[in-house]
């Protein structure tokens, strides 16, 4: 397997374009209809994802050793 290589200076964005959502826009984001923008929410507040992670991931190649 290979080793995925990580950044060595955090990504360039400045502090104050940095939005990070309240508890009541979350909520609002759950409800609604929007299947992907769902689990794209759900990956990125759950899973600690940034937006192109979440967007990227292929729910059929998930492999992990403690799901059955």
């Amino acid at each position: 397997m290979q080793e995925v290589p990580r950044r060595s200076h955090p990504a360039p964005v400045p502090p104050e374009r940095a939005a990070i959502p309240s508890s009541a826009q979350l909520q609002r984001i759950r409800t609604a209809d929007d299947d992907r923008f769902l689990l794209i929410a759900d990956l990125m507040s759950g899973c600690g994802l940034c937006n192109g992670e979440a967007a990227a991931v292929n729910l059929k190649n998930l492999v992990a050793d403690n799901v059955y």
